[in-house]
């Protein structure tokens, strides 16, 4: 029996949506854009990336100049 989520739902398909939203992101298609993709707020996906630099990139907290 698949394990379920809070709402209901299969928790591989919630991890399936979470992986492809990184994805997205990290390929730079807008968050609007994403949101429609996987059916969720806009709001949604900006909590789930807040704190994720934009292309997946790192300066590992070092500041250039």
């Amino acid at each position: 029996m698949p394990k379920k989520t809070a709402e209901g739902k299969d928790v591989s398909i919630d991890l399936l949506t979470k992986m492809l939203v990184f994805q997205l992101f990290s390929m730079g298609v807008p968050q609007d854009k994403i949101a429609k993709t996987v059916g969720k707020s806009k709001t949604w996906v900006n909590d789930l990336l807040k704190g994720i630099p934009k292309g997946g990139k790192t300066d590992g907290g070092k500041k250039k100049g």
